[in-house]
């Protein structure tokens, strides 16, 4: 049971640490999306304040939803290491 416990401890250890490097690799910022009526407009924020980010510059939108997904999964992988370190 320990040799298991162990192994997925050093699994998400891995994970975290290939998110962090993905996401250090990403632009800054996130993505908001706002819907106006048939259309979608994306803006790039820093908590602050929003830049729009026209449709010729969708693979910067990519980026950023992309790193808002390894976020995501940053997140979820850490909270399970503490799950799994206070057992």
């Amino acid at each position: 049971m320990y040799e298991k416990m162990y192994a997925k401890r050093q699994r998400l250890e891995w994970e975290i640490a290939s998110l962090k490097a993905k996401i250090a690799e990403l632009p800054e910022g996130k993505l908001v999306c706002v819907r106006g009526g048939h259309y979608t407009k994306w803006y790039r924020s820093d908590g602050h304040k929003s830049v729009y980010i026209p449709k010729k510059q969708k693979e910067l939108a990519e980026r950023l939803a992309a790193k808002s997904i390894c976020r995501r999964g940053w997140k979820s992988f850490c909270r399970n290491k503490k799950l799994l370190i206070s057992i």
